[in-house]
């Protein structure tokens, strides 16, 4: 499991590299600096590792059960009014925060 001291450790070498770069690599770096925020908010609750583990399999089973969901919202909607009906029901429930939410989980307990 990942420790606060690690995440700091990888902000400042990614701060390092963002001083040198420009354009797609500096968003994207931008990006992992907000995730490591992300994580090292989580790591400050003091989580057990294995309450860390129960959380990463109640949100991939949550996610599991929300796709399943989608053709029964589907018939409750007409959806032909929507550009994307898939990608909004999964913004309407969430599904995005979900996902980021398991990609932390997954790379602390990495």
């Amino acid at each position: 499991m990942k420790t606060i001291k690690e995440i700091d450790s990888e902000v400042n070498s990614e701060r390092e590299l963002l001083k040198t770069l420009d354009g797609r690599e500096f968003k994207a770096t931008k990006a992992k600096l907000n995730f490591l925020k992300n994580c090292k908010l989580y790591l400050e609750t003091n989580p057990r590792p294995e309450f860390i583990k129960e959380s990463l399999d109640f949100t991939k089973r949550k996610i599991e059960i929300l796709e399943e969901r989608f053709f029964e919202w589907q018939e409750c909607r007409n959806i032909n009014q929507y550009k994307n009906p898939r990608q909004t029901y999964f913004t309407e429930v969430g599904i995005p925060h979900l996902k980021a939410q398991l990609k932390i989980l997954e790379y602390l307990l990495d």
